[in-house]
């Protein structure tokens, strides 16, 4: 059974506002609010741009999926996961017992003002039409796994 909307997750894709919307709906609901991409750069002391470029996109994955395993059992929060994190079947199961996951649906072309400059792994390997196919397909897993879905 769900919960009464303590314990929350938001995807969407890069540049989407995950994290900025997280903290102030955190804040309004007087909640915990982590960044799962922040916390996993925090604890292992390097950024995610390094990890994938030292140890590859699987062990990042690994990695994030571990970070999922504790995080899912959090009470009274809000957490931000990487636009790829529900890629990972597993990712969505740990999360969709106990949380509403939220889905912020914004649009491609606002995503990628935002992104197209960072230093992201995948936008920096990625052309713009690479990144437009991989918001097509996270953006339909995204609608099919999610509780709510919040245009912005």
């Amino acid at each position: 059974m769900k919960n009464s909307g303590t314990e929350i997750v938001i995807c969407g894709f890069m540049g989407a506002g995950k994290s900025t919307w997280g903290q102030r709906f955190a804040m309004k609901k007087e909640l915990k609010f982590l960044d799962l991409d922040e916390m996993i750069e925090n604890q292992e002391g390097i950024s995610v741009k390094k990890i994938f470029e030292r140890f590859g996109a699987p062990y990042f994955r690994k990695c994030e999926m571990n970070y999922c395993r504790n995080l899912a059992e959090l009470k009274n929060v809000v957490i931000a996961v990487g636009g790829g994190t529900f890629e990972s079947l597993e990712n969505v199961l740990m999360f969709s017992a106990d949380f509403a996951i939220i889905f912020l649906d914004t649009d491609f072309e606002t995503c990628y003002l935002r992104i197209k400059d960072s230093n992201r792994p995948l936008v920096v390997d990625f052309t713009k039409e690479q990144l437009q196919e991989l918001f097509r397909q996270r953006r339909k897993l995204f609608l099919e796994i999610s509780d709510i879905v919040i245009s912005s």
